[in-house]
């Protein structure tokens, strides 16, 4: 995505767990830096959180914005 240096966006969404053993662990990256905290959803089950996160750029360009689950475990979400 390409993105103006000096400019905040936002980035939000919303995730639940299905399978309360295994919970999901996100992570924000733009261009393999963290740009948020860890996601670390909740344990419980079916209960809906938004996440909402706001970062700025320091240089114009081409970016690659990532969200991804760093547990591996076998079962879960």
């Amino acid at each position: 995505v390409n993105l103006v240096g000096g400019q905040e966006y936002a980035f939000s969404f919303a995730g639940a767990s299905v399978f309360s053993d295994s919970p999901a662990v996100l992570n924000l990256t733009l261009d393999s830096t963290f740009i948020a905290p860890t996601s670390n959803f909740p344990s419980a089950t079916g209960q809906w959180n938004v996440y909402n996160y706001t970062f700025t750029p320091a240089v114009s360009g081409s970016y690659q914005i990532s969200l991804t689950n760093s547990n591996t475990a076998f079962q879960g979400n």
